[in-house]
């Protein structure tokens, strides 16, 4: 009696999860600006009853929120994110809007006017893409683009499809960028390489070509002094860098 009582009970529990009516909201939330931010947000919602998941996305910055619509809905959570948090500007998520974000690339193998032209054809053919700025000295790329439409990661893409493996780049003098040749960071490798570089305290930014093993980094001088402790640090990290 009592195997079949445990089995009932069970059943029911089941049948209980069967019926929920598991729904999706998503809501934009442009004061939402970090990863600090996002944990904030994670924490007001996942303290209410019946909310099962909450993703953000930093870029869009949205939060797609999985939960019982028996217990509660998109309006109140909506609604508690605005009156319990600082996000009070937080509304409806609408997937036509447009998105506007910028983001600067280094690219550091442009070397003339022929390759600035290059990448704003190719890059401004991207659909998302709304300008494409060239700095050829600096070898910068400055892209504002739709987020709606298009991610920063899909734009890098775009980048390697041209020819240039790019990394983040920036406007102030703290960063420096360097590039080599890491034989050991071709094929396969490349994307286990990427990881272990991009763990190094002080690289910002890694990407590599698994062709040739061509490696862009970006790097904080504060805690990488110049480009010979970087190559320091590379080997530290299991590879051995041969400068291009």
């Amino acid at each position: 009696m009592r195997k079949v009582l445990v089995m009932l009970a069970m059943i029911a529990a089941v049948s209980g999860n069967a019926f929920a009516q598991s729904s999706t909201y998503q809501v934009r939330l442009e004061q939402m600006h970090c990863g600090g931010c996002s944990g904030r947000v994670k924490q007001a919602l996942t303290a209410v009853d019946g909310v099962q998941e909450v993703k953000t996305d930093l870029e869009k910055r949205i939060a797609t929120i999985s939960y019982d619509a028996s217990k509660t809905s998109g309006d109140k959570l909506l609604s508690l994110l605005k009156t319990t948090t600082k996000f009070t500007e937080a509304y409806a998520y609408n997937p036509d809007e447009v998105i506007e974000r910028k983001a600067i690339f280094r690219a550091g193998q442009i070397r003339c006017g022929g390759c600035a032209s290059k990448i704003k054809k190719s890059i401004g053919e991207v659909a998302g893409v709304q300008n494409v700025d060239v700095d050829v000295d600096k070898k910068l790329v400055t892209i504002q683009y739709d987020a709606n439409k298009v991610s920063k990661k899909e734009i890098v893409d775009d980048f390697k499809k041209a020819g240039y493996f790019v990394t983040a780049g920036y406007t102030n003098d703290v960063v420096k960028y360097a590039s080599y040749t890491v034989e050991t960071a071709k094929g396969r490798a490349a994307q286990d390489a990427i990881a272990k570089l991009n763990e190094v305290k002080g690289i910002l930014d890694v990407n590599i070509n698994p062709e040739n093993g061509y490696t862009a980094i970006s790097y904080n001088t504060r805690v990488i002094a110049d480009d010979s402790a970087l190559a320091k640090a590379i080997e530290t990290a299991g590879y051995k860098a041969q400068t291009n």
